[in-house]
């Protein structure tokens, strides 16, 4: 338990000063339980996870005495497995699980694009997979507007969490959950900006559609730059900023440096950012390599402290229903799951669960 504690606090960036002030004691005993001198009593449990945003029995269980359930392999974005810890991933694994659970309560099935197998990195052919995928969102060449809930509306599971700082996301298929999607919220302490959270979230679908095979049989890249993520972040791109309305959008502009003010509108027009709409000038040849570079250079100089983007052009954060949640109080209202088991899958305190089914139920008796 000593080690759990701290490796989840850590997730949080909390000091244990901080996670002590949540859980109402002092560093010193915060100290204690991270080395093991003293255990939390009940009461403190509940506390620690609740602070923690984790189930109790996660900080019960001994290493290595998970409950058996298939436990998928996953593929990692720049395949960093090592950064994350063997809690992250049983945590991981029971909210996707939950996900799946609440998914067939609901009666909701678990969509996935055709699989397209790709070894190496063909760019013309991610182009009109992404052009496909783009169709299959119903978007064609209009921008996405909210991209992820776009995705979640087609019937994926996306997850945004606290993860290390290390990891930007992974994914995960099985035949009993199709492909779920895990999308780190925070960097360095930070709010990632949801532009970049977009982007991961086409990132792990790239490699559900390209490499969904290696998430049963994962092989090793021994060259320097894994064509997988290539792959991955070409998809992404392409599917964020289409190619047929960024040409129209800058031609005035071929082979010309790129007014900041222009790029700022480009990514709030297209949901993503500065560095994504560079790339992609660059891979469409709009722009040279070399310009590419003295521009994100730049930007790099300029904005360190805001991840090298302009400031005053924000990407608003999805302002839809998660569709977990939705699923979550469909299944309730339905009494095919209890208060209690909502207010585990969705980390919620039941009173807050009770407060918005007042929301979903019908008003006056209505049926």
């Amino acid at each position: 338990m000593s080690t759990r504690i701290r490796e989840l606090r850590e997730r949080l960036n909390l000091t244990q000063d901080e996670l002590g002030t949540r859980v109402g004691v002092t560093r010193q005993t915060i100290i204690a339980w991270e080395k093991g001198q003293r255990d939390p009593s009940m009461a403190q449990l509940t506390a620690l996870s609740g602070a923690l945003d984790v189930p109790v029995e996660l900080l019960l269980r001994q290493p290595g005495t998970a409950p058996d359930r298939e436990r998928p392999v996953i593929l990692y974005r720049a395949d960093r497995r090592s950064a994350l810890t063997e809690t992250d991933e049983e945590l991981m694994g029971r909210r996707a699980s939950d996900y799946a659970l609440v998914e067939r309560l609901a009666g909701a099935l678990p969509l996935l694009p055709e699989s397209r197998p790709m070894d190496g990195f063909e760019a013309d052919l991610v182009e009109r997979v992404a052009d496909e995928t783009r169709d299959w969102l119903g978007v064609e060449d209009a921008p996405l507007g909210d991209a992820i809930a776009l995705v979640e509306r087609r019937g994926l599971k996306v997850i945004r969490a606290r993860l290390p700082d290390k990891v930007f996301g992974f994914s995960a298929y099985t035949e009993e959950w199709g492909g779920v999607i895990f999308v780190n919220t925070h960097q360095g302490g930070k709010a990632l900006p949801y532009e970049r959270q977009a982007f991961t979230t086409m990132h792990e679908l790239g490699h559900l559609i390209f490499h969904r095979r290696e998430y049963r049989e994962p092989t090793t890249i021994e060259a320097k730059k894994d064509p997988r993520e290539l792959v991955a972040d070409h998809f992404a791109g392409a599917v964020l900023v289409s190619a047929n309305a960024l040409r129209d959008d800058v031609r005035n502009y071929r082979g010309r440096w790129i007014p900041e003010p222009l790029l700022k509108d480009l990514k709030l027009r297209y949901g993503a950012s500065v560095q994504t709409i560079l790339y992609r000038l660059k891979n469409l040849g709009l722009i040279t390599e070399k310009q590419f570079y003295q521009q994100f250079g730049l930007l790099k100089k300029k904005y360190a402290d805001t991840f090298n983007e302009p400031p005053g052009a924000d990407c608003q954060p999805s302002l839809a229903q998660p569709r977990l949640t939705i699923l979550v109080f469909t299944a309730l209202v339905n009494d095919k799951i209890g208060e209690s088991k909502a207010a585990e899958i969705l980390g919620w305190p039941q009173q807050r669960i009770r407060d918005e089914l007042e929301h979903w139920l019908p008003e006056d008796g209505g049926a």
